[in-house]
């Protein structure tokens, strides 16, 4: 059974600048779960979103599912997958431990790193606000970006100051790395599971885009971390979306 998978879009040669769209299309693609894609329409992508967000799909019988976790957990069920059988029990709860980390933990340091880091947003901004007007795509980017900030600090993030905002975001990073140490994959397994997806997911986001802040610094140190999400890269993604970079290199 196809699925619509509905996202930004490609970005800096990847998948997706989101990395809950990268991890939702790894786990499509790793499965063999056929499916289609449909970029973002900012006149209706949000609108029919049953969560008001991005990623979420459209089953072939109409029905809007929103959370890329929560659309994972639904495909492994009805495809019977699963990808971390060869875990043990303590295993998968370290992965799943570490997974919600990087869901709820990285992510802010990471959007911090974007819409609030001036370095970030000079980036981002020309980028996700492209194809308006000047006067009003920095009146619409300023909205966003003030609406972003206060997520932020009210999720707790950014209330601390910009050092210990990329501290805690690569601490996570230097865990992740000390947990998958010399393997290729997460826990010595032969193949992807679940925890390589969402690292590469998140890593890929973090070293791919031309965002010069500590937070991609610090996991640039990582070489296992950076080789991992490189080598996924290659292995699911097999060079699809690099015309997207090549087009930004010969940009700039």
């Amino acid at each position: 059974m196809a699925v619509t998978l509905h996202k930004f879009g490609p970005q800096w040669g990847l998948a997706d600048p989101s990395p809950f769209c990268v991890k939702l299309e790894s786990f499509l693609r790793l499965n063999n779960i056929p499916y289609e894609t449909k970029n973002f329409d900012p006149k209706s992508t949000y609108r029919k979103s049953p969560k008001k967000k991005v990623p979420y799909v459209v089953f072939e019988s109409g029905e809007v599912m929103g959370d890329s976790t929560l659309i994972i957990e639904r495909l492994c069920k009805e495809h019977t997958i699963d990808m971390d059988r060869s875990l043990t029990t303590e295993q998968k709860a370290i992965s799943l431990a570490f997974r919600v980390m990087l869901d709820e933990g990285l992510y802010w340091p990471a959007v911090y790193s974007r819409w609030v880091d001036d370095r970030g947003w000079r980036i981002v901004k020309p980028i996700f606000f492209s194809g308006s007007p000047a006067f009003i795509m920095d009146l619409f980017a300023k909205h966003i970006r003030k609406g972003m900030i206060k997520s932020i600090y009210a999720q707790g993030t950014g209330r601390h100051n910009e050092e210990e905002v990329y501290e805690i975001g690569n601490k996570m990073l230097r865990a992740l790395s000390d947990l998958l140490g010399h393997n290729q994959w997460f826990f010595g397994q032969n193949q992807p599971g679940l925890l390589d997806i969402w690292a590469h997911a998140f890593v890929i986001n973090i070293i791919r885009p031309p965002v010069e802040t500590p937070l991609k610094l610090g996991t640039q140190e990582l070489k296992n971390l950076c080789r991992h999400a490189e080598n996924f890269q290659k292995l699911v993604y097999n060079g699809d979306f690099a015309s997207t970079q090549n087009e930004q290199d010969k940009a700039a």
